[in-house]
C-alpha cells in the first residue's frame, strides 16, 4: 500500500516535530532545533534530518560563510504534508 511508503518516511515523532517547525518558520539552522525546547540529541537530530532530506521532504543548504552556516526547508514534497498534518491533528482532537 502507498500508506505504508508515508510511515516509512514519519516513522518517528520527531520527524513530525521537524516538518511542523518549518511548517511555522519556513528555514530553520540545525541550531534553531536545538532552542526550540525539544530534547533530543545532536546525533538524533542530525540522523532525521539526514532521512528527511534523503526522502526529498526537505532541502539543506549550506552556505560559503565563516563560521559555516546550514539552513533546511521543506521541499515541494514537504510542504504537501501540511493538509495531511493538519487532518491527523483534527483525527486526533475528535478520538484520541
Amino acid at each position: 500500500m502507498q500508506i505504508e511508503k508515508c510511515c516509512q518516511i514519519l516513522s518517528d515523532r520527531l520527524d513530525f516535530w521537524i516538518i511542523q517547525r518549518l511548517l511555522e518558520v519556513k528555514h530553520l539552522r540545525f541550531s534553531g532545533f536545538l532552542k526550540r525546547n525539544f530534547k533530543t540529541s545532536t546525533r538524533t537530530l542530525t540522523k532525521r534530518l539526514k532521512k528527511l532530506e534523503n526522502c526529498g521532504v526537505i532541502s539543506r543548504q549550506a552556505f560559503a560563510e565563516a563560521p559555516p552556516r546550514v539552513e533546511y526547508r521543506l521541499t515541494q514534497k514537504g510542504l504537501a504534508l501540511r493538509k495531511v498534518l493538519l487532518a491527523m491533528s483534527e483525527w486526533s482532537k475528535k478520538h484520541a
